[in-house]
């Protein structure tokens, strides 16, 4: 009640989390996320994909530096799930059985040192969803983890300053070599010249989000 009488952010556009990102330039860079943004994003991910936290218990690989890794409790709330954390993929192997994980997320380098880890051992029975993301998802190791882990696999893409820009099931990605799934509602993208010009379909260019 203590807590509940407190007052809460007084702007949305008020600066709630620095995230810092070294996206897949290598060089870091800082990222601030308002109020607003950061609720726009969890309710984004609710609205676009909540088979993703089907209850029960939920693991979750990312880093609490990441705005995924943050925004991993706030939609663990909602649905009454049970969030668990690990340092490692042994330890996340040992939660998944101990716990009885039915839904995992996990960025695609993650997926690719978590997968050995099983060996010859059957999936998890308790799993129901792998959630992948941070970079293309190769066809093979997609193959690889609907038989060794989990057949029903959602893949979502973005960064940091953008949120989550596209998504798609195992059976989208499967159907065109190279896909990062379909552009979400909420999202324009173009493609653009050296100039920051539009350019017709079917021409190569610079992606604007």
């Amino acid at each position: 009640a203590s807590l509940l009488s407190r007052p809460g952010f007084a702007d949305p556009a008020g600066i709630v989390r620095y995230v810092y990102t070294s996206g897949t330039t290598g060089f870091p860079k800082c990222v601030a996320l308002s109020e607003a943004v950061l609720e726009a994003r969890v309710f984004n991910w609710m609205l676009t994909t909540p088979t993703q936290y089907p209850g029960g218990s939920g693991l979750n690989m990312l880093g609490f530096s990441t705005v995924l890794g943050i925004i991993a409790p706030l939609l663990s709330l909602p649905f009454g799930q049970a969030l668990c954390f690990a340092s490692g993929n042994v330890e996340a192997l040992q939660m998944i059985r101990t716990f009885k994980v039915e839904s995992l997320s996990l960025m695609v380098a993650q997926l690719q040192g978590f997968l050995p880890v099983l060996g010859a051992e059957p999936p998890p029975p308790s799993l129901k969803i792998v959630v992948v993301g941070g970079s293309r998802l190769a066809p093979a190791m997609l193959r690889t983890a609907r038989a060794r882990l989990c057949s029903n696999i959602a893949f979502g893409y973005g960064s940091t300053e953008m949120g989550n820009i596209t998504g798609g099931t195992g059976d989208s990605l499967e159907r065109a070599e190279g896909s990062a799934g379909y552009i979400r509602p909420w999202v324009e993208m173009q493609v653009v010249d050296a100039n920051g010009v539009a350019v017709p379909r079917g021409t190569d260019g610079v992606i604007r989000v």
